[in-house]
């Protein structure tokens, strides 16, 4: 993580908000036959789409944007989807969220991923479904010396 974000230019890092970014996603509104907790009345969100967001689990930004962030979330009506609330906190802020690729949203890395160079490349990873499954990633990373201080640091490296 500490190599992604230490990758983000001065240029950028003003305004930088970067995760798995939604650039098109649609309220589900709710219906009789089929309910669910992603469900939003017109009167909790009127319009018919979300602003571009980043999903939640892994959300990224710089100092200067958590502290406009956190000013404007003052101002901007609650909602109870914390991604999208944010999202729309950015949206008046004119900060248009950066996609990771780092960052996998409900598609996890699995424990059999035999590309070492890529799980050292990941930030998140969000979507297992069980404890049993992180607990597999988690030792799959440990016997393949991902988690190790000298890992990350020769992953950071040129041609590392």
């Amino acid at each position: 993580v500490e190599r992604q974000l230490n990758s983000v230019s001065a240029a950028v890092y003003g305004r930088f908000l970067g995760g798995y970014v939604w650039r098109t996603s649609l309220p589900r509104r709710r219906s009789r036959k089929h309910r669910s907790k992603w469900d939003i009345s017109v009167s909790e969100y009127p319009w018919s789409s979300y602003p571009p967001y980043v999903a939640a689990g892994a959300l990224f930004m710089s100092r200067p944007v958590l502290e406009d962030i956190a000013v404007a979330m003052l101002y901007t009506r609650y909602l109870r989807f914390d991604d999208i609330f944010i999202g729309l906190v950015a949206h008046k802020l004119l900060l248009s969220p950066l996609h990771m690729e780092s960052v996998r949203a409900y598609e996890p890395v699995w424990s059999n991923c035999t590309d070492t160079q890529a799980l050292l490349r990941l930030a998140a990873s969000h979507g297992y479904k069980a404890p049993s499954e992180l607990d597999k990633m988690w030792q799959r990373l440990h016997l393949a010396g991902l988690c190790t201080a000298a890992a990350v640091r020769t992953a950071g490296a040129p041609g590392g």
